[in-house]
């Protein structure tokens, strides 16, 4: 078998990108602060001041940085506070520190410092070439780190792509000889009730696993920066759902759906796009809703429609909530169930293919809704 090969530059060259380390300076003499970045300014760094012990560990929860210039001798918290700050607050912290003193520190004072991190010690007034080959040598090592890191995300992004899209492909013969198999059997006359419960059932479940391969290989397409293509014809959203309900119910037989609309639902859209979004949405309802019923809620507005899958289940944590439309990400932190979590990925990038949208509410008063919103037609 012939292995591939991956050329990092080559996997890298899509991403381009401005980049450049951070470093901080931090000092309570703003005429300090300005000889800094006069020394440091021709390296191509990006330069953040803090005038105080406390802004410094404001600006260090914020971003990450490649290293920290840190004077000694401050008011309130001093240099070697600061630095023991930094490492109790943020343990994966990995910024070296230097020290930058005015006077002769003491043992205590070095020996307080270097036990939080500080690599180095600078006496002022220091050399400005000696200060500038320091930071650069740390930024060089950011550099290289944050390279790294990119052609780690590229690959795995391509070994995803290329996974995906094989596995998909190898097992879309086999499903479709069962979906055939199923249907065949269906449609013949002699085939019995209890027969015909298990060809159902059958057909029922090759249906989710063919949906769960659609899901994939968009999830590739999307993978690769490309959007989601769609045919827009004119179609009533109800009826669309009402389809999907139908199949649904196939798969989740004790479950009671509640469909309703308001108005006309009508609009140019792509209906194996929106069957897909409304497929994952209610399945995603059906899975974590509980016992209660799942209620399909269609509004008409002058210039969308936007559709509402409610239900009872636990409420979503607010922690988890940012990440839910993301691959791989679930609304609970238990393991998944028997899904792995392209569903409401799925759903987003169908509802901006459509430039539409997707949100979701969740609470223990009023349970949990996801909304599409969807533009009658194109733009």
């Amino acid at each position: 078998m012939v292995r591939p090969t991956y050329d990092s530059d080559s996997l890298l060259e899509s991403n381009p990108t401005s980049w450049r380390p951070a470093v901080l300076l931090v000092d309570d003499h703003p005429a300090n602060l300005i000889a800094l970045d006069a020394v440091l300014g021709p390296l191509e760094l990006e330069l953040v001041h803090a005038t105080s012990g406390r802004e410094a560990l404001e600006r260090v929860a914020e971003q990450d940085f490649a290293v920290v210039l840190l004077d000694l001798r401050m008011p309130g918290l001093d240099g070697a506070e600061t630095a023991a700050l930094m490492r109790e607050r943020h343990p994966k912290l990995l910024a070296p520190i230097i020290m930058l003193t005015a006077g002769t520190p003491d043992l205590h004072e070095i020996r307080r410092a270097y036990a939080h991190g500080v690599v180095d010690f600078l006496q002022k007034p220091f050399a400005p070439e000696l200060l500038a080959a320091k930071v650069s040598a740390f930024a060089q090592i950011a550099r290289q780190q944050h390279k790294i890191r990119r052609y780690e995300e590229a690959l795995r992004k391509r070994f995803e792509q290329q996974l995906v899209g094989i596995v998909s492909h190898d097992l879309r013969g086999p499903l479709n000889a069962i979906l055939l198999g199923a249907e065949v059997a269906l449609r013949r006359a002699e085939t019995d009730s209890k027969s015909r419960h298990t060809f159902e059932v059958t057909k029922a479940a090759a249906g989710r696993a063919g949906r769960l391969i659609h899901d994939l290989l968009d999830y590739t397409q999307v993978l690769s920066g490309a959007s989601l293509p769609i045919k827009r014809v004119r179609l009533c959203l109800f009826e669309l759902a009402e389809r999907v309900l139908e199949e649904l119910k196939l798969s989740h037989p004790r479950r009671e759906f509640v469909l309703e609309r308001t108005s006309p639902t009508e609009g140019d859209w792509d209906p194996d796009r929106l069957s897909q979004a409304l497929t994952n949405l209610i399945t995603n309802a059906a899975t974590y809703g509980g016992d209660a019923p799942i209620t399909i809620r269609l509004a008409s507005h002058e210039r969308e429609v936007s559709v509402a899958v409610h239900n009872w289940g636990e409420p979503i944590p607010t922690a988890l909530v940012p990440q839910l439309f993301q691959p791989h990400k679930r609304g609970t932190s238990a393991p998944g169930r028997g899904n792995i979590g392209f569903g409401l990925f799925i759903v987003r990038e169908v509802a901006r293919a459509h430039g539409g949208s997707v949100a979701v509410e969740s609470t223990p008063e009023l349970g949990t809704t996801f909304a599409i919103k969807l533009p009658r037609s194109a733009a």
